[in-house]
C-alpha cells in the first residue's frame, strides 16, 4: 500500500508540473 500511495503522490506531482507547464 505505501509504495502504491507513494506512486500516487509522484503522479500528481507530475499531473501538477505539467499543469503548471500548460498554463505556461
Amino acid at each position: 500500500a505505501g509504495r502504491l500511495e507513494k506512486i500516487r503522490r509522484q503522479n500528481r506531482t507530475k499531473a501538477e508540473l505539467q499543469a503548471v507547464l500548460d498554463g505556461k
